[in-house]
Formats: C-alpha cells, sequence, structure tokens
C-alpha cells in the first residue's frame, strides 16, 4: 500500500480522505485475495513507522512495530471499515472482522530508527517468508536482524569514511 495515502496525517487531515483511503484499502485488499497475497503496508504515525502485513483472506493484521508500546493506530478504524468494505465487494475471508496483533520483530535502540527498521522488515519478508502465512510464528527476525544490522552499520561507516561526500 502507498504510505502517502494511508498515513495518519492524510488519514486525520479531512473525512474525504477518510473515505477514499478506505475505498483504495478495499480494492487493494480484493486484488491481494485474488492472488492469495499477503500487504505490506508501511504506515507512519506521530513520527514513527510500523509495518501492517494485511491478510485479508484469513482476516489477519501483523503489526512488526520496532518500539513495542502501547499505541493507538488511527488506520485501524479505517483499515477495519475497509475490510468491511472489501467483503462487501464479494472479498473471501474467514472471518467477520480483522485480527489485529503485534509480530515478535526486533527492536530499535535509539528513536530515529524506525524507517530503517520497517524498510528492512519488508525486506525480509519479501525475501525470506513470502510463502508464510503466518508471521506471529516467525521469531527469525531477532536474531537474524540484529546480525544484519551489524553488517548494515559496519558497510555504511566503511562507504562514508571511504568516500565522505557520499
Amino acid at each position: 500500500m502507498c504510505p502517502q495515502l494511508i498515513s495518519a496525517t492524510t488519514l486525520l487531515a479531512s473525512s474525504e480522505n477518510i473515505d477514499e483511503a478506505c475505498e483504495y484499502m478495499a480494492r487493494v485488499m480484493k486484488a491481494a485475495s485474488e492472488n492469495n497475497q499477503k500487504i505490506l503496508a508501511p504506515y507512519h504515525q506521530n513520527n514513527h513507522w510500523v509495518l501492517l502485513v494485511i491478510y485479508p483472506t484469513i482476516n489477519t493484521v501483523h503489526v512488526f512495530d520496532s518500539i513495542k508500546k502501547k499505541r493507538s493506530l488511527a488506520i485501524r478504524v479505517v483499515l477495519d471499515s475497509a475490510f468491511e468494505t472489501y467483503k462487501a465487494y464479494g472479498g473471501k475471508s474467514k472471518g467477520p472482522q480483522l485480527q489485529w496483533g503485534a509480530a515478535v520483530c526486533a527492536q530499535q535502540d535509539g528513536g530515529t530508527e524506525c524507517g530503517y527498521f520497517t524498510s528492512r522488515f519488508m525486506y525480509d519478508i519479501v525475501h525470506s517468508y513470502s510463502g508464510s502465512e503466518n508471521l506471529f510464528k516467525v521469531r527469525i527476525f531477532l536474531n537474524k536482524f540484529k546480525l544484519m544490522i551489524s553488517i548494515d552499520i559496519i558497510y555504511v561507516n566503511i562507504v562514508f569514511f571511504l568516500f565522505p561526500g557520499f
């Protein structure tokens, strides 16, 4: 999903934006369900990125949040409404409403890495877990991700050291 169309800033700007976003999300869910695909939806709210992995056919949303904190996502109500619209369009699903849950994922140490973590979650899901329906059970992100962050940080430091203007 397009992050700009579903961001909290866009959703909270007007009720017209909410209606457009709801319709957009329902269309994306319908298209994904026809091929039994998951939807990766990077979502931005209050200067923080999280990744929503949406499975319309099994009515599930996995929330990958690199800072475990109790947060109320503005998109939740809109996505729940979009799911109802998706079902009205004849979308198939195992249940009447979306089931939301927090996924076990790597946690950031600082306060500004959420965008990187969200991108890395998407990369790992696409490259390592594209066929997995239940990412709640996937815990490899914890060890593998920390290793990859270490490697990526070393790589970036070397590039900036060798090419200061890069």
